[in-house]
């Protein structure tokens, strides 16, 4: 493997780890920046536009927290273009009808990349429901030791607020 093709997959996976962060914070401009500007999605069945989907998505029906892992990264460098398929694990936690849900889901982003002035994005994205699960989201049990610890942890924020991006300023 050349050191061209190195640095290709190194940026390929820091485009795919930003979109998580930026998912993960409600940082549009940090989502957006994994794309490229006429890039399509297809979470749900249909392409659209990535802008589009994401604008809405991030700025009007965000549920109240999520987490996105990634993981079996696997790259196939042509050129400037590349394909990918990452393997994801997606938390949401959301309020419905007065109840807190949690959403758990597995799955694959299919990704087709482009290499354009040296800066790798996604141009087209598909998501692979493989399973979900449903379930009410509980309060630790009383007396249990999560409970104090709970009580006092740094909580993620979806926002500009998040400890990360004050780590990251330095």
């Amino acid at each position: 493997m050349s050191l061209e093709d190195l640095l290709a997959r190194t940026a390929i996976t820091d485009c795919l780890h930003r979109y998580c962060r930026g998912i993960d914070r409600a940082d549009l401009a940090l989502v957006l920046s994994a794309f490229h500007p006429d890039a399509a999605d297809n979470h749900s069945g249909a392409l659209e536009s990535a802008v589009a989907r994401f604008t809405r998505t991030v700025v009007q029906g965000m549920p109240m927290r999520t987490s996105h892992q990634l993981a079996n990264i696997t790259i196939e460098l042509d050129g400037p273009r590349a394909a990918a398929q990452s393997y994801m694990t997606a938390w949401h936690q959301f309020e419905h009808e007065g109840e807190t849900w949690n959403w758990v889901l597995a799955g694959r982003y299919l990704d087709r990349l482009e290499c354009r002035d040296g800066d790798w994005r996604i141009c087209e994205r598909t998501v692979v429901y493989d399973l979900e699960r449903f379930e009410r989201a509980a309060e630790a049990p009383v007396g249990h030791p999560a409970a104090g610890l709970l009580a006092h942890a740094t909580r993620g924020v979806k926002s500009g607020d998040d400890l990360m991006y004050t780590v990251l300023r330095g």
